[in-house]
Parts: C-alpha cells; sequence; structure tokens
C-alpha cells in the first residue's frame, strides 16, 4: 500500500485548536544540521573514506552493514574502539555548533508552554543552550541518565529536556549496535508515561534505532497511548520508499501520520508564528534587553545610596559596567528618537544628522537605503554585507562578508563575497574564496540552492569560469537528486552559452532529468532541461501548466537559460491562455503601469510583464534555482 503524506499546514491546524501542550516534541539528528552538527550521511561518507584507507584489502562495499540502517553505529564502533574515544568524536563535533532560528524559536515555544517536554536522540545541548542563551527566566531540567529519569515529574511546570542516547559531557552514550538495542528500563518507563498522556511530533529523526522504534510500534498497538496520535515530519524531497523497515511499520496505525515539511528551522517558524507568539526580547531587542538585565544585576549587587563597594575590584568592574549601561540606554533612547523623527517627517535629514551627532564616534551608524532603517549599533557582518551588497556597495559588501568569514564560515557570507567581488571588477580575487569553499565540509539543500542562485547571477553577469567553479564544488558534495538536476542544467547551460558542444555524458545526465521531471509532472524543470536540448514541443507542452509568476520570467527573459528560447518557440508561447490573458487590451488599459515592452539584443520585440499586487508569486529560491 502507498504512504500516504499530509502538509505541514494539517499540523499547524491542530496546533492552533488544541489545548497546550498536549504534544511532546522528538528531535533527531535532521533539527541540528542547520546549526552546524555533521548529520549521519556525511558522517558515514567521512568514515567510509577513513576504513577504506584503513582496510585497502576489503571493498567496503561487500560488508553485510553497507548502506544498512546500521551503517553508522558499526563503522562508528570500528573505527573508535573505546565509548570514551567515541564521546571525544562527538564533542569535536558539536563544539562549534549555534543554535539555529529553529532552536530561537523553540526556547519561546517551550516559554509559552505550548511544548513542555523534549526527547531527543541528539548529544549536542542546543536546546539547552538556546533556553538560556535567548529565553532569561527559561531554565529546563535536562535528564541524560538513566538514574536521574525517575526524578522527573511529568506535571512540572518546568520544561524538560530528556536525552534518550545520554550526552557527550559523559562517556556513557549510546551509539553503537549494542548500545542501541534496547532502552533502560527508568527510560523507556517514563517515555510510556508520557505517551499515555500526550501526543508526538517526531523531526530529523531517521528511525534507525531498534530500542526507540520497537517502543513506539509496541505503545501503538495500545489503543490508549498517544491519545493526539503522532506526527512524524518528513523533508518534503525524502523518498517515502526508502524509509526504514521500522518507520513504514507505524504508518499502518491509524493514529501515526506522516506530514512533509521544508525542515526544522521552517517547521518551528511557522508554528510560532501560526500561534501569533510574540518573539522574545532577548532575540527582537537584545541591546535593550541586556542594558536591563545587566542594569538589574547592578541593582542588585550595588551596595546602594552612593557607596562604594568595599571590595576594590569589584567596585572597579561595577563602574566599568555601569558607564557601558549608561552608553546603551543612551544609544537606545537616541535610535527611538531618530524612529520618532523619520516617521514624523522622513525628508528632514537634517535632524536626524543632528541627532546621530549627538552619539560621538563610538558608535558606527550604518543606514539601509532600501528600507532606511538606521543601524547605530553592531549588526551581524554577513547580514549586512548582503544589504551593502543590495545597495551595489561591493566595497563595503566585501570588507563586511570577509569580516563574517572570520568568524564563521557561511554559506551566505560566501555568495555574498563572490557576488561583491565579482561585480566590483575583482573576478581575479575568486580565487581568495577557494580557501572557504574548501573548509566547506558539507552542505545543505538549502545552502546548495542558495548557491546555485549565486551560479544564477553570475551567469547573468557572464562569470562564466566562477559559475563552473562553484557547480564543480557542488558537485563533490552530497546533495539531493532534484539539486543534482540543477547541477547539470547550469553546466550544460554555461556550455551552450559558450556556444561549446555538451559532452555525451552530460548529454545523457540531461535526457534522463528531463524524462524524470516529465514522469514527475514538474513543469517548471522539464521546461529548463527542454531548453537546453532544443526541444521546443516539449519545452511549449511543459508552458501549458506553469504558473503566472514563472511564465513572467520566461516571457520577460528574467534568467539566463531564457536566452535559449528560440524565436519560433517565443512566438508560441505568446499564443499560449495565461500570457494572452495578460495581454488583453482591456487588461492593458487598466494596468498600463505592468506592461512594457522592449528590444532584446536581437532586435527582437520582447513582451515586459510585471505581476499585479495580486499575482501569487512562487518561491524565489524555486525560481532561481530551477532554471
Amino acid at each position: 500500500m502507498a504512504i500516504v503524506t499530509k502538509p505541514q499546514k494539517h499540523l499547524l491546524n491542530i496546533l492552533k485548536t488544541t489545548n497546550n501542550p498536549n504534544f511532546t516534541l522528538f528531535l533527531g539528528a535532521g533539527s541540528s544540521v542547520t546549526s552546524g552538527v555533521k548529520n549521519a550521511t556525511t558522517l558515514i561518507n567521512q568514515w567510509r573514506t577513513t576504513y577504506s584507507e584503513m582496510y585497502p584489502e576489503l571493498d567496503i562495499k561487500d560488508e553485510y552493514w553497507y548502506d544498512q540502517p546500521t551503517e553508522y553505529s558499526v563503522l562508528f564502533e570500528r573505527l573508535y574502539d573505546q565509548p570514551s574515544q567515541r564521546r571525544e568524536f562527538i564533542e569535536n563535533c558539536v563544539k562549534d555548533a549555534l543554535p539555529s532560528w529553529g532552536y530561537i524559536y523553540l526556547a519561546n515555544l517551550l516559554k509559552e508552554n505550548i511544548f513542555n517536554t523534549v526527547f531527543t536522540t541528539n548529544f549536542d545541548d542546543l536546546i539547552n543552550e538556546a533556553c538560556y542563551s535567548f529565553s532569561t527566566n527559561l531554565k529546563p531540567l535536562v535528564s541524560a541518565h538513566d538514574s536521574s529519569i525517575s526524578s522527573v515529574r511529568i506535571t512540572s511546570p518546568r520544561p524538560k529536556i530528556i536525552k534518550l542516547h545520554g550526552d557527550f559531557l559523559f562517556d556513557d552514550i549510546k551509539n553503537t549496535v549494542r548500545e542501541l538495542e534496547s532502552l533502560e528500563d527508568n527510560m523507556r518507563s517514563k517515555f510510556k508515561q508520557y505517551a499515555s498522556e500526550f501526543g508526538m511530533i517526531v523531526v530529523g529523526y531517521s528511525g534507525n534505532d531498534r530500542s526507540i522504534m520497537e517502543t513506539l510500534n509496541t505503545l501503538l498497538r495500545n489503543d490508549s497511548n498517544f491519545p493526539h496520535g503522532i506526527y512524524w515530519c518528513v523533508r518534503k524531497d525524502t523518498d517515502l520508499t526508502k524509509l526504514s523497515k521500522d518507520l513504514e511499520e507505524l504508518t499502518r496505525f491509524p493514529r501515526f501520520h506522516l506530514i512533509t515539511i521544508d525542515g526544522f528551522d521552517e517547521l518551528l517558524a511557522d508554528v510560532h508564528h501560526c500561534l501569533q507568539l510574540k518573539m522574545q526580547d532577548e532575540v527582537s531587542n537584545p541591546y535593550k534587553h541586556l542594558a536591563e538585565r545587566l542594569d538589574n544585576f547592578v541593582s542588585l549587587n550595588d551596595s546602594g545610596e552612593g557607596e562604594e563597594h568595599e571590595h576594590a575590584a569589584i567596585n572597579t568592574d561595577i563602574q566599568v559596567l555601569k558607564n557601558n549601561i549608561q552608553r546603551i540606554h543612551h544609544a537606545i533612547e537616541m535610535v527611538d528618537k531618530v524612529e520618532q523623527v523619520l516617521k514624523a517627517d522622513q525628508t528632514d535629514t537634517q535632524k536626524v544628522s543632528q541627532m546621530l551627532q549627538e552619539l560621538g564616534s563610538e558608535l558606527q551608524t550604518i543606514k539601509n537605503g532600501v528600507t532606511d532603517e538606521v543601524h547605530l549599533i553592531a549588526t551581524p557582518n554577513a547580514l549586512m554585507a548582503d544589504i551593502e551588497l543590495g545597495e551595489e556597495n561591493y566595497e563595503k559588501a566585501i570588507g563586511l562578508s570577509l569580516k563574517a568569514l572570520e568568524s564563521r564560515i557561511t554559506v551566505q557570507a560566501l555568495s555574498t563575497l563572490v557576488l561583491s567581488l565579482c561585480k566590483n571588477g575583482e573576478s581575479k580575487r575568486f580565487i581568495e574564496t577557494h580557501k572557504y569553499f574548501g573548509q566547506l565540509e558539507s552542505i545543505s539543500d538549502k545552502e546548495a540552492k542558495k548557491l546555485i542562485s549565486t551560479v544564477v547571477e553570475l551567469i547573468d553577469e557572464n562569470f562564466l569560469e566562477e559559475a563552473l567553479f562553484i557547480l564543480s564544488f557542488l558537485s563533490s558534495m552530497k546533495v539531493s537528486l532534484r539539486i543534482k538536476t540543477f547541477l547539470n542544467l547550469n553546466e550544460a547551460l554555461i556550455l551552450r552559452l559558450q556556444e561549446k558542444d555538451i559532452p555525451e555524458e552530460l548529454l545523457q545526465l540531461v535526457q534522463h532529468d528531463l524524462d524524470r521531471m516529465v514522469e514527475s509532472k514538474d513543469s517548471w524543470l522539464t521546461f529548463g532541461l527542454s531548453l537546453i536540448l532544443s526541444n521546443d514541443d516539449r519545452a511549449y507542452k511543459a508552458a501549458q501548466s506553469l504558473s503566472t509568476n514563472q511564465i513572467l520570467v520566461v516571457i520577460n527573459r528574467d534568467q539566463p537559460i531564457m536566452r535559449l528560447i528560440s524565436e519560433d518557440l517565443y512566438a508560441m508561447l505568446l499564443t499560449l491562455p495565461q500570457v494572452e490573458a495578460m495581454l488583453d487590451d482591456e487588461e492593458l488599459d487598466e494596468t498600463s503601469d505592468n506592461v512594457t515592452t522592449s528590444l532584446t539584443e536581437d532586435n527582437a520585440t520582447d513582451i515586459k510583464v510585471q505581476p499585479n499586487d495580486g499575482d501569487n508569486t512562487d518561491s524565489k529560491d524555486e525560481v532561481n534555482c530551477s532554471v
């Protein structure tokens, strides 16, 4: 029987209409990928290479565990003999991880009592770190030992984090086949207790731990367990035919539901927003929150009545702290004044300048020309670099992105640096980015899409060699089949634009991709791949199913690949009903500002159409990355 999934909105609707907390959360390794923790697939690939180099006489593909659910655990134990060695390896994997947006939202969801308990198989401390960093008064109870779980009270209002496999701070973590065979008695008992009261939402977990999966299977056999159901989240690009056998068995229970999501961060963001929760001050207004927190600290620890502390060292540091608090409060007051002036009269720049001068030279002022927002206190370098790139301040964007990369290598900062260098006429410096690409050991599909969007911009600006380098880098990484389709398409596109022959091997890959897209009824990718292969008939047929926004991209030739549209095909596209509707005479009279004409480079008339405000738009990433 085919496995049926439900959309994320189904789960959001349930959470909006239920009394909270009715669900516990269960987080697997996939939840921590965007926080900088390597996922199982990346580690397995790394270990396969190490194992093959260690035992060159063996063919790893002949091993009984190769490409099996237990491969992770078997390889881990074979490469690291002792528990202390495995613990040290895990510690190195998680030491540089920082809570992603999903964990920031989770901290607030715990604070607002939407969820009260989080089960996790992860060794990292991201949940706890997010709670302490982004919610001052939230102090969750963490249980990572079988001996401590008994003291956890299910009715306690204090948030609880239950680490089913232990914590990397201790040697007794569970990660080998034998260790994962069974849950400890107290852990199993507490798991059952929660199952009798709550439903469960599972995110980022593949279901490869026999102990947990057998426990879930047993509990679901009793109709009184999981009264609100189990909602198991899988990514939209998951191949449902390759689910673990244990997970597939759970789908036969009526209280078990598969939910398709974009990812952990995106799901938690949508849950937070659909419940109309206000973002905590620690995130939305961090400087003011910090000032108030330090103010409270000084008030609590000050000797009072203007007297100095009896200990000289403490008194010195209190005075430094007081001075800094005063400066922060002063900056915040100035920001409030500037905002009031901008709201009252956005053209009165003289008043704004006077107020900014009052701040002195200690605070750097950065004005966003797009939104007119004034930044008076340091903003993350990667974000500011992106803003400067958008405003075509390429020198500033280069400097800010380099600063961001010094502290942490991210795809966002790297992408901004690449585009800024090229657009600033410094493409020769592109080689400087190679060292940053070389330090990216793994990459998510979301990050891959960002880089492919960068490739599209580079192609549009005719920086083809730089685009090919990024495509080559992505080809060396473990990415989804859909991302590989983008890579094949854009590599072939560059060759077409260079008027070079496409190698037979690449042609076959593109043709295979086209066949898959036709079968899966992906009209957008079918259209792009058909252009690569000069298959006008297939492209026209695919165009008949394109959305309004996609048609606009095609007709306006807004992407490099649209240069491959032949004049015959372009004429055929103009006869499509959705295009004719846009160009209807009556609509033209009403929306003349939205339709213009211009000449393409070959002097053929090219209709330029802009979407009305009411048009539904597709994801920007999907438009950029697809073709």
